[in-house]
């Protein structure tokens, strides 16, 4: 089959569907640079490169163009009788002029009872028998009779299909062509209604610019895991795919693979969405707690966790999925992870980089980022991340600015994580910025109002806000900041919050819910803020039980809707 060029001015898919790249309907590459308007059109292609804007107002064929050389088609043949007189129906149709190709091969399927004493055979022009490529196979109106025809190069242009019992009448005419060349065409390429345009196996096509396509009933794109990105070959910015092993569709940027994600309508589906979970925590508890965010209340049991410890790290969630990290007491390095939407238990996910307790933790849709910790013995500076879709261990990311301890002190969007104070050798408001997508050390953000350790953070995908905290061992703070994300500089005072430390969060776009923590002693007590309007806390509910040292995540949070 030849390759071949079209150059168009608009490309619009209506009344069919249209597979684009897939593994199983991809047919070839088509490179468009000119206009198809069309009511029925199924192209099959392998690259679906760039849409960018059309510069051609007419069809220009750059090579030849060769229309299925090698075309292989079935006919369904039945008889009916129309007007007293019996006529062959081919495909439904009451018996049409045909048009083959030469260097193709058609079967007329003559299996249908109403075709006993019917068989089909070809005339040429003047009356002949015309055998040349034609085999029959059983009798028809028999299971499995058909009639080939293998057009020969040589074919002439004028043929017929009868019936040698009944004569011409119940056939008609079939012309006979050669493969359709074309140098150039200065005009557009219509396909009218109830015709198919198709692009064969092996022929090259590419779209070169496409301002925009729109698709009536389904699109389908390439499809293949991880490993296979790079091997797609000539793939370049704005290329898109499905990764088997994320389950989610994924884009080139021009430098790196990244998400799509999707959020559901938390006010249609209010039972399936802005759903918190609060994990681990001391003394040495293995409990799982769930509130739903938009509705106060105390806390229901969710499962246990694996491990029963405290100082552990979560906020890492791709709105499906949640996870649980680490822990003291003794130190421990496993991960565990959760099904949100449905109750149960922690299940064995992987490892840390190394055992260790009081990590911040932050993730996008697909990535998971915990970042400081201490290994019993000293803090670290250490970031580890994890692919939430899969399974495994984590890896190195890269470093914070410094080496500090900080309990459930991060938040974020999509793109940005912000690890806030912590507690190095004495207390600190330094914020840290992680760029979630891109592995390397953390840059400096600016600083909280107050130097504090052990506060929590919580945030939509424009707010992030820290609460509660420690100003000095010992000594809680009620004052709550916050930050505009996408902004550096230092945090503004918010509001205030029931003084403590050691407590989990989680938050939606709307709220961020803080349960527990240490004042005097454990608390059950669920606060919550409205992320977007200064002002304090408001009561919530209660936890299931009095803890600290735990942490929460949520299906809504402020790093979904990223890469």
């Amino acid at each position: 089959m030849a390759s071949y060029r079209i150059g168009i001015g608009s490309f619009n898919l209506k009344d069919s569907a249209v597979g684009i790249g897939t593994e199983s309907t991809g047919l070839g590459n088509l490179k468009v640079e000119g206009t198809i308007k069309t009511n029925d059109l199924a192209v099959g292609v392998s690259t679906f490169t760039k849409y960018a804007g059309f510069e051609g107002e007419e069809i220009r064929f750059g090579k030849d163009i060769t229309f299925n050389t090698s075309e292989s088609k079935t006919y369904t043949i039945t008889v009916k009788n129309v007007g007293g007189v019996n006529i062959f129906l081919v495909d439904g149709v009451n018996n049409p002029a045909l048009t083959l190709a030469r260097g193709s091969t058609y079967i007329f399927d003559q299996s249908a009872d109403t075709n006993g004493s019917h068989p089909l055979r070809f005339k040429d022009i003047d009356g002949n028998s015309f055998t040349s490529g034609v085999t029959a196979t059983g009798t028809a109106g028999s299971l499995g009779a058909t009639v080939t025809l293998v057009v020969a190069s040589d074919a002439p242009n004028d043929l017929r299909y009868y019936c040698t019992s009944h004569g011409n009448a119940m056939g008609n005419l079939i012309s006979v062509v050669d493969p359709v060349n074309v140098e150039s065409v200065g005009e557009d390429l219509v396909i009218e209604s109830g015709t198919t345009f198709t692009v064969g196996s092996g022929a090259t096509a590419c779209i070169g610019s496409v301002e925009s396509i729109s698709v009536k009933h389904h699109f389908s794109v390439p499809v293949g895991d991880t490993s296979q990105r790079d091997t797609s070959s000539g793939y370049q910015e704005g290329v898109v795919r499905y990764n088997r092993d994320l389950g989610t569709m994924e884009f080139f940027n021009g430098n790196e693979w990244r998400q799509f994600t999707y959020q559901s309508d938390i006010s249609n589906s209010p039972s399936s969405r802005g759903r918190a979970l609060f994990g681990g925590g001391s003394p040495s508890m293995s409990d799982i707690s769930f509130v739903n965010i938009m509705t106060e209340g105390n806390a229901r049991d969710f499962g246990d966790l694996t491990y029963g410890l405290g100082n552990v790290a979560g906020k890492c969630s791709n709105g499906t999925r949640g996870l649980f990290a680490g822990g003291g007491n003794p130190v421990t390095d496993t991960i565990n992870y959760i099904t949100i939407a449905s109750e149960g238990d922690g299940i064995d996910f992987g490892n840390l980089t190394a055992s260790m307790y009081g990590m911040g933790g932050h993730s996008s849709s697909t990535r998971g980022i915990w970042a400081g910790g201490n290994p019993s013995g000293g803090h670290l500076n250490v970031i580890q991340y994890v692919e939430i879709n899969t399974t495994g261990n984590a890896l190195d990311f890269g470093d914070l600015t410094r080496a500090v301890t900080g309990y459930d002190c991060a938040c974020g969007d999509p793109v940005r994580m912000l690890h806030a104070g912590g507690k190095p050798s004495s207390y600190e408001g330094m914020i840290d910025l992680i760029t979630i997508s891109s592995k390397g050390n953390a840059k400096d953000f600016g600083d909280l109002s107050q130097k504090k350790n052990n506060s929590t953070g919580v945030s939509n995908n424009t707010r992030g806000v820290w609460c509660r905290g420690e100003l000095s061992d010992g000594v809680n703070v009620k004052r709550c900041d916050y930050v505009t994300i996408s902004s550096g500089g230092k945090a503004i005072d918010f509001g205030s919050i029931s003084a403590g430390r050691y407590a989990g969060g989680a938050s939606n776009q709307i709220r961020g819910v803080i349960a527990g923590g240490y004042a005097s002693s454990e608390s059950n007590l669920i606060e919550f803020i409205t992320i977007a309007t200064k002002g304090n806390a408001v009561h919530f509910g209660d936890d299931t039980q009095n803890r600290y040292s735990h942490s929460g995540l949520s299906d809504s949070h402020g790093g979904l809707g990223g890469y």
